[in-house]
Parts: structure tokens; C-alpha cells; sequence
């Protein structure tokens, strides 16, 4: 079974070359071993979590339908910020958008971080694709100060810090921008389908897949 994506389709059709889904959920939710996903040219701001996986001679494909590049990001571009003055832009958004958990609320642990008093969040604030410095207040947004184990000392005086409510999310950065949250797809070796024996049973060939990676600063990049 073949099954199309498109950012021109609509999850409640078919799935068809004619009738493309929207979204690779959605078809990753209904493909079994053997299946095909093909994604049309596009950028895909979604978390792909496939419901079922194959088999070793069975695989489920996801692959690009050779009209052009196809992205698979976690990256929601927010284009509404507001000068407050001191070089500082602020924006408001709501919580709704980050669909599996909220990076923003969300702390990173682990040895691999660098140990200091600021806990560290999922999220993470982007300038011309260059990651932002998380803080833990506006004052340091407002007058910013370099941090000394940074790899590049003068980048460390851009700043960003959030503050989660009950249904928004505030966010202030040093002076349009990237917010990312940690949303990738799974490739799942044990699939949420009951009864499914499976191994190395998804390929992704020519799917650009933008995974985060971790920034120096314990944020995710």
C-alpha cells in the first residue's frame, strides 16, 4: 500500500497521489509492513510518532516524492515580536502550539551539561538560524552579560528568556525567529500496535530530517 502526503492535502481524504494526506501522522498511523509513505515537497512542522512498525523483509518506507526537498522540522517560525526598547523584542504564544509537551517547561538534566545555577529548558530561541542563550530573567536579557566558557564569548551576549502561563507563553530575546521545540520523528523499534515483532524496520531515504541537536549551552539546537 502506498500512501501520499502533501502540504496541499487534507488528512480526511484518501491518501492517494490524487488525494494526498496533509500530514505524516497521518499516514504514519495507518501504515503497516510493507507500505510506502511518500512525502511531497514541503516543510512539515509536525511530531511523527508511527503507530505500527515492519518487518526485516517487510519495512515501512518514508521517502520524498522527488519533487523537490522535503523537511521534517520542529521549528515554528514566529514573525509577531514587539519592541519594549533596550534592543529587547517580546512575543506571546499560545501554549496549544507545542503539541506533545511544553518546551518551555520542561528542565534538561544530565552530566553532560555544564554545571551552574541556571536549569536549563527543552526550548530554545533562534536568530538567523543562530541558537540564543537562555537566562533566567529579563534584567539579563536587558543588560546581558558574556558568559566566560562560552566557545564564542561576544554570541553569548544574546539572550532569551520565557516565562509559561495557564494558556500562553511569554518570550523575550535580544534583537524573523525561529522558536524549536524537541519534536522529531520516532523511529520506533517497538511500536504502540499491540502484537507488532519488529527490527530496524523504518528507512527514511531522501527525507531531510532537521533532529535537534545540543547546543554547548544545554539547550537544544
Amino acid at each position: 500500500m502506498e500512501y501520499h502526503v502533501s502540504i496541499k492535502g487534507n488528512d480526511q481524504t484518501l491518501g492517494n497521489a490524487d488525494q494526498p494526506f496533509r500530514t505524516i501522522s497521518r499516514a504514519a498511523a495507518l501504515a503497516v509492513a510493507g507500505d510506502t509513505v511518500i512525502v511531497h515537497k514541503g516543510i512539515y512542522r509536525e511530531w511523527v510518532n508511527p503507530l505500527n512498525g515492519g518487518t526485516k523483509d517487510h519495512r515501512i518506507v518514508y521517502k520524498s516524492a522527488g519533487d523537490g526537498e522535503v523537511v521534517i522540522t520542529g521549528a515554528e517560525r514566529i514573525t509577531d515580536w514587539t519592541s519594549i526598547g533596550d534592543n529587547v523584542w517580546v512575543t506571546e504564544v499560545p501554549n496549544a502550539i507545542f503539541s506533545v509537551r511544553h518546551p518551555y517547561d520542561v528542565e534538561l538534566g544530565g552530566d553532560w551539561l555544564f554545571d551552574g545555577e541556571l536549569n536549563v529548558h527543552l526550548g530554545d530561541v533562534y536568530l538567523d538560524h543562530k541558537s540564543l542563550y537562555e537566562t533566567d530573567s529579563l534584567l539579563k536579557v536587558r543588560r546581558p552579560e558574556v558568559w566566560p566558557d562560552a566557545r564564542y564569548t561576544e554570541g553569548s551576549l544574546l539572550k532569551w528568556y520565557a516565562e509559561v502561563g495557564p494558556s500562553t507563553t511569554k518570550i523575550w530575546r535580544i534583537s524573523v525567529i525561529k522558536i524549536r521545540e524537541l519534536k522529531m520523528l520516532k523511529l520506533t523499534s517497538d511500536p504502540t500496535a499491540s502484537g507488532q515483532n519488529n527490527q530496524a524496520v523504518i528507512t527514511l531515504p531522501s527525507v531531510a530530517l532537521r533532529f535537534v541537536k545540543l547546543h554547548h549551552n544545554g539547550s537544544a539546537y
